[in-house]
């Protein structure tokens, strides 16, 4: 049985009640079979829809004073809980650190996954 410790973090999707989540298609990468990439990465109609949606929020959110963020935008929710998020809507005046590299630890206002 694969361990977390034999498995590398980049791997990991999403950490639930400190339980990793990983990619699918993580166990082909460990067996040499696939690129980390290759599991990683959104399908080009996965990337319309996240890019369609994005465009329309913004358009109807004109004039408020919200994010509206994608690519897997990291939400820190508590220990050991980290959910990846397709699109998510942010209060402006909530995130205090914009060029901060870690996960957000403010609820967004809607956030959005698609699978």
């Amino acid at each position: 049985m694969l361990t977390t410790e034999v498995i590398p973090s980049e791997l990991i999707f999403e950490e639930i009640d400190g339980r990793p989540l990983f990619y699918k298609g993580y166990k082909r990468v460990l067996e040499g079979k696939k690129e980390p990439e290759s599991i990683m990465g959104s399908s080009f109609i996965q990337s319309l829809i996240v890019s369609i949606v994005c465009a329309y929020l913004k358009e109807i959110l004109t004039g408020f004073p919200y994010w509206v963020v994608s690519n897997e935008v990291g939400l820190h929710i508590s220990d050991g809980n980290n959910l990846a998020n397709d699109i998510a809507v942010f209060d402006k005046g909530a995130i205090i650190d914009v060029f901060s590299e870690n996960y957000v630890s403010v609820a967004p206002r809607m956030q959005l996954k698609l699978i």
